[in-house]
């Protein structure tokens, strides 16, 4: 992807921020290999994964972000988890 990117850019300067595995599936053991070699490949820019959550497909069908979903239904959804802990450590970064 990034090479393609390069390619199509190339008169302009890429940077990456940060890489966010997204619909994260930890029942398939290559989900834990594919994470790892992202790691290896590209290290502190492999920002903590969003799993994958049928929640989020249904607050969608609510018109409703996957929080206020999660509020409304009274349920706990790991995607929303998952995306709390990372705008934290974003929040974190940014302050720094």
């Amino acid at each position: 992807m990034f090479g393609k990117l390069r390619e199509t850019l190339e008169d302009h300067e890429i940077k990456n921020s940060g890489i966010i595995p997204y619909a994260v599936d930890m029942r398939f053991s290559i989900t834990g290999q594919y994470l790892e070699e992202l790691r290896e490949e590209f290290g502190e820019l492999v920002l903590p994964s969003i799993r994958t959550d049928g929640g989020i497909t249904l607050a969608q069908s609510h018109q409703q972000t996957m929080f206020e979903y999660e509020d409304e239904q009274k349920i706990r959804s790991r995607a929303a988890e998952d995306v709390r802990e990372l705008a934290h450590i974003i929040d974190q970064e940014a302050q720094a």
